[in-house]
C-alpha cells in the first residue's frame, strides 16, 4: 500500500509540473508487446501512464504472482542518473549491495518489509541511458525476469 500511495504522490507532482501534454513516449508500447510476446503466461491487468507520457506504472499477473514496473523516461541520462540515485528513499525501499551483470548502467536489487506492500516484497531497480525502472515482485526470479525484458528495451 505504501508504493501505491508513493505512486500516486509521484503521479500528482508530476501532473502539476507538467504545463501542457506531451506525446506518449515509445518504449511504452515497446514493453508492453514484449511483454506479452515473451511471456505469454503473464498478463496484463492494469496499466497507467500519465498524461505528460512519460510516467508508465503496469501490473502482469500470473498463477497468484505479480509483478509491477514503475517506468520514468526522462528528458536525459543526467536527469535519469538523478532520479535512479533518489528511487530507494522516494520508493522507500532497502538498496542492497547485489547487483545483476549485464543490466542497464546501473542497477540493483532492493528489499521492502512485506508488511508495508501489496505488490512485492523485492525487486530490481535499473538505469538505462535516460530510462528508470523500478520492478517488484513477490519472487526474485520475477522481478529479474522481468527487469531484462524491459532493460532490453529501453532505448
Amino acid at each position: 500500500m505504501a508504493l501505491v500511495r508513493t505512486i500516486v504522490s509521484f503521479v500528482v507532482i508530476v501532473l502539476s509540473a507538467t504545463a501542457t501534454l506531451a506525446q506518449v513516449d515509445p518504449i511504452f508500447a515497446r514493453l508492453e508487446k514484449t511483454v506479452e510476446r515473451q511471456q505469454p503466461n503473464w498478463s496484463l491487468v492494469h496499466k497507467r501512464i500519465t498524461p505528460n507520457g512519460n510516467v508508465g506504472l503496469y501490473e502482469w499477473k500470473r498463477n497468484g504472482s505479480l509483478v509491477t514496473a514503475l517506468i520514468y523516461a526522462t528528458a536525459s541520462q543526467e536527469a535519469a542518473a538523478g532520479q535512479f540515485q533518489d528511487l530507494p528513499e522516494f520508493l522507500n525501499v532497502t538498496k542492497s549491495t547485489e547487483t545483476i551483470p549485464n543490466l542497464g548502467d546501473a542497477n540493483y536489487v532492493w528489499t521492502r518489509d512485506p508488511k508495508r506492500t501489496i505488490d512485492g516484497n523485492v525487486g530490481v531497480a535499473f538505469r538505462k541511458g535516460r530510462f528508470v525502472i523500478h520492478v517488484a515482485a513477490n519472487s526474485l526470479d520475477d522481478a529479474k525476469l522481468f527487469a531484462q525484458l524491459l532493460a532490453n528495451e529501453a532505448t
